[in-house]
């Protein structure tokens, strides 16, 4: 408990600056350890400058275990006027007092059995409670070599897991490692009353959708497509929809939820918008990349035939993944613009 109380005083709010205070914190931590072999890889290109940090204990055979964490929090905004106390749990437990809670977190609050503050769940009380299993391992190791992996840009772009691939083999070679099993102590929930653990892993992937319309004045409607129509078409058509979801062993992913919605304009007028992106947040089991594709790229042929069926429009709207576009694009003259938009896009994604 005293680890997780240190973790959360330690603000370390997603793809800022501030998640360095973590690994600096567990850098100091491995440091008082004997016997661990501990460091940091830092994220290539990275503007916080962030970075894996691990510690291994060396066991006494080449089987290694692998705990597995993120040290990022997502940002307080959701706390609103108690934002200041977010990571403070003993201040924020006394302002709780007088805040308007529902009857169960008002139940939870008198109980004295729950521990409040930004990360208590996600994931912080799991860094600690692997931290602690560390330490103890790292006075007595046994057969098997442990591995301590914390992770930053968890709850962002994946930076850190990216990142730890390289760490991981790396360390695989260096000390002749063979890797078991991975256990990543992300906050689990209740069945029955009964703890649910999970076995396996779960693919994610998150494709965009780039709607390209036509604007014109609002006044010339049917002259134009306006791209939020054929979006919020395929948005409404997909969103949650259980048939998008995997099964494997008779376990379902959860349903796709959309996650970003942006039109392109940078400020108001009455012209149809003339791009609209979205991106679709998809966990797999089985379904492969090009299995998605499929399916998103019928479901937006038929979100186009839904908008002009309503409109009552025959205006010609083509659907096609990116590398189809790519290739259109190529053949026009002054295609050679693109790499360097490319690496301009990777340069704005590292900066956020």
């Amino acid at each position: 408990m005293e680890i997780l109380q240190d973790m959360i005083h330690i603000d370390s709010e997603t793809n800022t600056l501030k998640e360095r205070q973590m690994e600096g914190y567990l850098q100091q931590f491995f440091s008082h350890l004997d016997g661990v072999v501990s460091g940091l890889i830092h994220v290539p290109d990275d503007n916080c400058q962030r970075s894996v940090v691990y510690g291994l204990v060396r066991g006494s055979t080449a089987h290694t275990v692998i705990f597995m964490n993120h040290h990022d929090v997502v940002d307080v905004e959701s706390y609103g006027y108690l934002r200041d106390q977010a990571f403070d749990p003993q201040g924020l437990y006394k302002a709780l007092e007088r805040a308007p809670l529902s009857e169960e977190v008002r139940r939870d609050w008198e109980s004295g059995e729950w521990l409040f503050g930004r990360g208590a769940c996600d994931m912080k009380g799991g860094a600690a409670a692997q931290l602690a299993v560390f330490e103890d391992y790292a006075f007595q190791p046994g057969q098997a070599s442990l591995i301590y992996l914390s992770l930053p840009d968890e709850e962002t772009y994946s930076a850190g897991m990216r990142t730890a691939i390289t760490l991981l083999n790396e360390l695989r070679s260096s000390y002749d490692l063979t890797y078991d099993i991975l256990i990543d102590s992300e906050p689990n929930h209740k069945e029955q009353g009964k703890l649910v653990a999970y076995t396996g892993s779960v693919g994610k992937i998150q494709p965009v959708v780039l709607v390209q319309g036509k604007p014109v004045h609002i006044g010339c409607y049917d002259k134009g497509i306006n791209p939020v129509g054929i979006l919020a078409h395929l948005i409404a058509a997909t969103e949650g929809s259980p048939d998008l979801t995997d099964c494997c062993d008779g376990e379902q992913t959860p349903p796709p939820a959309w996650v970003y919605l942006r039109d392109r304009k940078e400020r108001y007028d009455v012209t149809l918008p003339q791009r609209v992106a979205a991106a679709l947040n998809l966990l797999t089991y089985d379904k492969t990349p090009d299995d998605v594709m499929y399916v998103l790229l019928e479901e937006t042929r038929r979100a186009v035939h839904d908008l002009q069926q309503t409109m009552g429009s025959d205006l010609p709207v083509s659907v096609c993944s990116a590398d189809e576009l790519l290739q259109q694009a190529s053949a026009y003259p002054g295609f050679v613009f693109y790499e360097a938009a490319k690496q301009a896009s990777f340069v704005a994604l590292q900066e956020g």
